[in-house]
């Protein structure tokens, strides 16, 4: 690990304000809402804490906003752009749902019909998508998440509401993680309340998280704080805390002593609505009385840095005493008799593997000068950089971290953040740049001379023992092949091998050793496969295709891809099989194609991938033929086939007949043409909305047939083969069912919604040869794409 210890001081003509514990109304206006719930979060990315509310507002209108937090901005803009449901008497939360590095937003509670939803919201490039899956929703209750081991992840809950299959009594329950990913339930007893809250909070300092639990009960209103004994939890009953329900809790280090505190707000057994903030003493709760906070109801508090100056400041939302919604933002911040003298710009920078460094020019100097300061740091692009802002008084004592607006000069990375105490600069491409802060009272600082360079580990490669890359490699069972793990540099230098872990893709082999440098494959069975090695921060490498087989070759294997039709082009694919039909993808020689049964043409054949592709005319419509090839000496042949005639150009539609019947959603679909490509396009009804010819919109949610029946001269051993059937906006997914139609293979996939989200499709489909529909059921309701693929597996109807 490399560090690099960096300083630049200016000094401040003004004091700065440092914390001691004062909340001050920050005047930002809001909606006032009631039943209520707030959540902070960075959805837009632009390096500032945004706001996400729900509740109800005073016309008793469920409502969910977002308020963004513009950088250099002195107020929260509502983005109008957002379309989420409102909802009361619930929870939002940001949360990276899929892991894409976007923060989503769940909402869960009481709609405008009072009927209780739980959406999530997809963060698509900063609109809010509503995701369509189905999540249960919580009525009148509270839910707490936490990382109970400190490994980095929320691996647990705590959930406490009213369960309506069981005449809605309380309950309050914890769920852990396993190490299977499943939550379990831990079935220690704690109390049990409605219209309550939770909070997870180390109020003893001990390094595990406790827990409060207020809300309540047919008795009165109730508060427990439950100590966390390694596990266990155990009633604190020293803490004298005021039993409320309808309620919020939050736990924060208000007065930066290092023992975290808690605000509590909600109804008390008196009807009377208060906020009350109970400093932490030694973990004894007592009541701080010097802030004079509204008392609120139906309610939600947390603890936030939203402008970034070091300190937790206020956010609360509720009815207040006199009845009307409220949702207000408190700074933390009073002036202090030692004011913030200079700021230090403190740089930290890691290499993930500093074995394979590349010798670099430049030094590091530490030279501090009033105003700026001249430093040269080197990168490479695998390094990271992290920038502290520290404020100093005069007498050089550290005070608190410093909020500053980071700049970067130079196109040379990019920056977690624009306004933090602390970001992190990730060097992206070679050259040179600067680091640039301002405190915002007209002081500037500037980190100079920042070098990236290429010249760490940028990607890995399998290599042979003479120092090539393995590409497309044919071996027989038996054959080994030694192997290296080589790595390079972003411009593709060497560097030199690197320990990695190597695994087999596809069951053909074995590897002498998983862990090292050097490895030996020994292949042992028929197939194609690869070989992949991956280093301990990730970066991988892959052989091309690697195919064993059994022997030389023995026959070729042909298949017509395309509908035949007289007199025009059609593909066919040729591929080269051992004595066991395995394929052989190197040993390919001229094929030439032998005329038979009107088979008429020579061609010239390309590999893909280890497979020949050629092209064949056929001159006459005939009812059954082959197609006979030939290389090195072996020959192939195709099944039988029947070409057809009666090619339609110009965009003319040929009528349906009715013996040939093709109908779309039980509608008839009134004739159909064949484009100068092979593809079959049909033409339907009014009311099947056909746009084009391709694509069948508004069919509602249903049950639907799509009957394929071929026109004439066209024989069943050719039949159009259904591959794939999506929703728009396509196709995701793997291969999921497989049966036969008219006699041929084929494979379909599953439904897709247009967010997504799999349509469970209920049984796999079993056709008899010769039949020629299928039915897909509980089709969603939106516009559908149907997409017919031919034999070869290529799109004819979309």
């Amino acid at each position: 690990m490399i560090r690099l210890m960096l300083s630049m001081v200016f000094l401040l003509g003004l004091p700065i304000s440092a914390f001691c514990g004062v909340l001050v109304d920050s005047g930002e206006q809001f909606l006032g809402i009631t039943q209520a719930s707030l959540s902070w979060g960075d959805y837009d990315k632009d390096g500032d804490l945004d706001l996400a509310v729900c509740g109800m507002d005073k016309t008793g209108q469920p409502v969910t906003k977002i308020y963004r937090n513009e950088p250099g901005s002195t107020t929260f803009q509502e983005d109008m752009n957002q379309k989420i449901i409102g909802v009361s008497y619930g929870k939002i939360n940001w949360n990276d749902s899929n892991r894409d590095g976007r923060l989503d937003l769940s909402v869960a509670g009481y709609n405008a019909d009072r009927q209780p939803v739980s959406k999530i919201y997809m963060n698509i490039d900063g609109i809010l998508i509503e995701d369509t899956t189905q999540h249960p929703p919580i009525r009148y209750g509270s839910i707490a998440w936490t990382d109970s081991d400190k490994a980095g992840e929320r691996d647990s809950y705590c959930m406490a509401g009213c369960d309506e299959t069981t005449n809605w009594q309380p309950y309050t329950k914890i769920y852990r993680k396993t190490k299977d990913g499943e939550f379990i339930e831990d079935t220690q007893a704690l109390i049990s309340t409605y219209y309550g809250s939770l909070a997870w909070g180390d109020y003893d300092g001990d390094g595990d998280l406790d827990l409060v639990v207020s809300g309540w009960l047919p008795t009165g209103a109730v508060i427990k704080v439950y100590n966390n004994d390694k596990g266990r939890f155990v009633e604190d009953v020293r803490q004298i805390l005021t039993p409320v329900f309808h309620s919020s809790m939050a736990f924060g280090d208000y007065d930066d002593d290092g023992s975290i505190d808690l605000i509590i707000a909600g109804q008390t057994m008196s009807g009377s609505r208060t906020t009350t903030l109970y400093k932490n003493e030694a973990g004894t709760f007592t009541v701080d009385t010097t802030q004079g906070l509204p008392g609120i109801i139906f309610c939600c508090v947390n603890w936030i840095d939203y402008d970034y100056d070091g300190d937790l400041d206020l956010a609360l939302a509720g009815e207040d005493t006199t009845g009307v919604p409220i949702l207000r933002l408190y700074n933390n911040e009073q002036a202090v008799s030692v004011p913030i003298h200079q700021i230090t710009i403190v740089a930290n920078s890691s290499s993930p593997s500093d074995t394979l460094r590349m010798p670099q020019e430049g030094t590091i100097t530490d030279t501090l000068t009033v105003g700026t300061v001249c430093q040269q740091i080197a990168l490479t692009t695998d390094d990271t950089l992290s920038l502290e802002a520290k404020g100093y008084d005069e007498a050089g004592n550290f005070v608190k971290n410093v909020s500053v607006q980071w700049e970067i000069q130079g196109n040379i990375g990019v920056l977690s953040g624009k306004r933090a105490p602390m970001i992190t600069l990730d060097p992206r491409k070679p050259g040179t740049g600067s680091i640039i802060a301002r405190d915002g009272k007209g002081h500037i600082a500037q980190l100079d001379n920042i070098i990236v360079t290429n010249g760490m580990l940028h990607h890995l490669a399998v290599t042979a023992m003479d120092n090539n890359p393995v590409h497309h490699v044919s071996l027989a069972a038996g054959d080994i092949l030694d192997l290296t793990a080589a790595c390079y540099d972003a411009d593709n230098n060497p560097l030199g091998l690197i320990q990695s872990n190597w695994e087999v893709n596809g069951n053909i082999g074995t590897m002498s050793n998983i862990h090292g440098m050097v490895s030996t494959f020994t292949a042992t069975t028929i197939g194609t496969g690869s070989i992949v090695v991956t280093d301990a921060n990730g970066h991988r490498g892959c052989t091309g295709i690697i195919a064993v087989n059994s022997g030389a070759l023995a026959y070729l294997e042909i298949t017509p891809i395309q509908t035949q039709i007289v007199e025009e082009s059609f593909e066919v694919q040729v591929l080269s099989c051992d004595a066991l039909g395995n394929p052989i993808n190197d040993q390919f020689g001229p094929v030439t194609l032998i005329d038979s049964a009107g088979v008429m043409g020579s061609v010239t054949l390309m590999l893909e991938n280890g497979i020949a592709i050629g092209s064949v005319s056929i001159p006459t419509i005939v009812s059954e033929t082959s197609i006979l090839a030939q290389t090195n000496g072996k020959k192939g042949k195709s099944n039988l086939f029947g070409v057809i005639g009666g090619q339609i150009t110009g965009g003319m539609y040929k009528d349906v007949e009715e013996t040939q019947k093709i109908s779309m959603a039980g509608v008839p679909i009134k004739a159909y043409k064949i484009l100068d490509n092979n593809e079959l396009a049909l033409k339907g009804t009014a009311s099947t909305n056909v746009s084009g010819d391709y694509e069948i919109n508004g069919l509602p949610r249903g049950t639907y047939t799509v009957a394929i029946i071929p026109p004439v001269n066209y024989r069943p051993m050719m039949a159009t083969k259904i591959a794939r059937v999506s929703t728009t906006p396509g196709f995701k997914g793997a291969p999921a069912l497989t049966s036969r139609l008219l006699g041929v293979n084929f494979v379909l996939l599953p439904l897709y919604d247009d967010l997504n989200s799999m349509v469970v499709y209920p049984n796999p489909l079993s056709l008899a040869k010769g039949q020629t529909s299928f039915t897909f059921g509980n089709l969603p309701a939106h516009p559908i794409c149907i997409k017919i693929y031919n034999i070869a597996g290529e799109l004819v109807y979309e």
